[in-house]
């Protein structure tokens, strides 16, 4: 049996950070407030230590099943930017979330893996139409995975989840056998009007736990970082 040193009281704050939107500037933190609170010890194993360095947050967070599922699913998020994108232009000749949303559930399959399943988009709502948009995805998408969550898009500036989009994880639960506890949602938005130039995207994590937290004033989701990486294949 491996040796084993219990880190207690971690906050892994390598992908996310909760706060205002550290998109300032479009620079990203290092380092932020907040970000993915383990809810168990993570642990080192004979083997893993890093020669007397400091402890990566890869390495930590990718340690655990529970911290390589978050992990992976942030960079599954941020990775879903260009698969969106992709089919916007490709059906509609659209380089931006402006006119229609987009959106996939985040899938846990047995290996380990998560990968999106497939893409549904919302209705037209650019101009004339206007309106706020909305895209419907079938809660059974992950086939032989188990949701652990969803990626969408908003066609406005507005990068925090609604209460439509926790009430969806409520939906995963009860129709998809889904553990509430392992369930986020994830919103991509536009920073910039299209035709700018400036096509950077944010990506906010939003968790069921947040659920009554949404609506109060100065409420911040935690931001996903923008280069979002999966652990290594060894990991876990």
């Amino acid at each position: 049996m491996s040796d084993v040193f219990p880190i207690d009281d971690v906050v892994v704050t390598g992908h996310r950070v909760r706060g205002p939107s550290p998109f300032s500037g479009l620079n990203w933190p290092t380092k932020g407030g907040g970000g993915i609170a383990p809810d168990e010890p993570l642990e080192v194993g004979e083997g893993e230590n890093t020669g007397g360095g400091p402890i990566s947050d890869e390495t930590l967070q990718c340690a655990t099943a529970d911290g390589r599922r978050e992990w992976d699913k942030d960079a599954a998020a941020v990775d879903a930017i260009d698969k969106f994108l992709a089919r916007a232009n490709q059906l509609y000749g659209e380089n931006h979330f402006y006119y229609r949303e987009y959106g996939a559930l985040l899938c846990e399959f047995s290996d380990g893996s998560i990968d999106i399943g497939p893409i549904i988009d919302g209705p037209y709502v650019g101009p004339p139409v206007g309106g706020q948009g909305t895209v419907d995805i079938p809660t059974n998408g992950c086939g032989a995975g188990t949701p652990v969550g969803f990626v969408h898009t908003h066609n406005s500036s507005n990068g925090v989840a609604s209460l439509a989009d926790i009430g969806y994880l409520q939906r995963l639960a009860t129709e998809a056998n889904a553990n509430l506890a392992r369930l986020s949602a994830y919103t991509i938005t536009a920073r910039t009007p299209p035709g700018s130039t400036d096509s950077v995207h944010r990506v906010s994590r939003t968790p069921f736990s947040d659920r009554d937290a949404i609506e109060e004033e100065g409420y911040e989701p935690e931001w996903v970082d923008p280069e979002a990486t999966r652990c290594p294949e060894s990991g876990g």
